[in-house]
């Protein structure tokens, strides 16, 4: 994937609402898929940049960037990055690094069809 500047992942959302949503589509839960919960702590330090979010969530802050940190530890993506990212012109360099990135739909449809399963089997058993 060629990461380039995109309206798709800006914060505060804007159109971009639908992207920043797929990371918690039912609600908190009890578990949550790794990718799902980095997803959550981006948007939890999103929404504190932007005070969409109250300042006493410190501790919140905290875990996120533990979690963050370790992420970025223990599956690092290894691509050569240009220089200082200051110094380019995105209006005419919009395209970055090339990354290799998994396909998420067909996690975001298994994690669907599970969670379907589970309301219907809830619905019947109680």
């Amino acid at each position: 994937m060629v990461v380039e500047d995109t309206v798709r992942y800006r914060y505060p959302k804007g159109e971009a609402s639908k992207e920043w949503e797929v990371a918690n589509p039912h609600g908190a839960g009890i578990y949550h898929l790794e990718g799902k919960h980095q997803h959550h702590c981006i948007e939890t330090f999103g929404q504190q940049l932007t005070r969409t979010r109250k300042a006493s969530d410190w501790g919140h802050l905290q875990h996120c960037l533990k979690y963050l940190r370790e992420m970025a530890m223990c599956q690092p993506d290894l691509t050569l990055e240009p220089g200082d990212f200051t110094k380019r012109n995105f209006t005419v360099e919009r395209w970055g690094a090339i990354h290799i990135c998994r396909d998420l739909e067909p996690v975001y449809d298994s994690v669907g069809s599970s969670w379907r399963e589970w309301v219907k089997f809830r619905k019947h058993s109680t």
